[in-house]
């Protein structure tokens, strides 16, 4: 695979070299709206931008359910998106566990109903939520839904709820719920799918790069 892929990028090469107008004009990328991937998302672009400066990347975030329903739409080239590692395995780019998340210390309330915050729309990861708790056979409600990711953390913070969110998400004022009763949650898996249409060459370019960036991220994370 790393010989394969040394190939592709020479082939990449050679055709922005010969015929630069298939390395131009704007890639449009969808990305899931997890905050922790977007310092390596924006090495990667730096990364990209010093190879191909004729070309501009417009970003859109978003749930990866409607992520992809842009992709079939063909309204962006490709996104990076959330999968379920059991259902499809094809070209991970790397798993994370997903955790409970709380403000320090916080504790099951006594009438042993689960506060939950939550990104409003088609979120997957309350959906994970939801669907683990019942079969553990626990109750639960949504106290806040919020349109950002940025704003369930805060509501987590205050102690108001708790939330599940992919493990590179724990941050300050925040820890992982110990709680033996919150039952164990799955793992979630991350890859980049194009539309349907053929991607264009800077879109493939730019795909290698951010799938270089974030395997080198996790390699780095498990020699830690």
């Amino acid at each position: 695979m790393e010989r394969a892929s040394k190939v592709v990028s020479l082939v990449d090469e050679m055709e922005s070299a010969f015929r630069p107008e298939l390395s131009s004009g704007t890639v449009v990328v969808g990305v899931v709206d997890d905050s922790y991937l977007f310092a390596p998302l924006t090495r990667a672009l730096a990364e990209f931008v010093e190879r191909r400066p004729t070309v501009n990347v417009e970003i859109r975030a978003g749930m990866s359910a409607d992520l992809l329903r842009e992709l079939k739409a063909r309204n962006i080239e490709l996104a990076l998106l959330r999968v379920d590692p059991d259902l499809d395995r094809s070209n991970l780019l790397q798993t994370s566990r997903l955790i409970w998340v709380s403000c320090p210390n916080w504790q099951v309330p006594s009438s042993g109903i689960i506060p939950l915050a939550v990104v409003g729309g088609t979120c997957n990861y309350h959906k994970t939520a939801v669907e683990t708790l019942r079969s553990a056979g626990i109750q639960s409600r949504r106290v806040v839904t919020c349109s950002s990711l940025e704003g369930v953390m805060e509501v987590v913070r205050a102690g108001l709820a708790v939330s599940v969110v992919p493990e590179g998400e724990l941050r300050a004022g925040m820890e992982i719920v110990s709680d033996s009763r919150l039952p164990s949650l799955p793992y979630t898996g991350l890859k980049i799918s194009f539309s349907e249409q053929e991607p264009s060459l800077a879109a493939k370019q730019l795909a290698r790069v951010i799938e270089s960036t974030l395997q080198t991220q996790g390699a780095s994370r498990r020699s830690e």
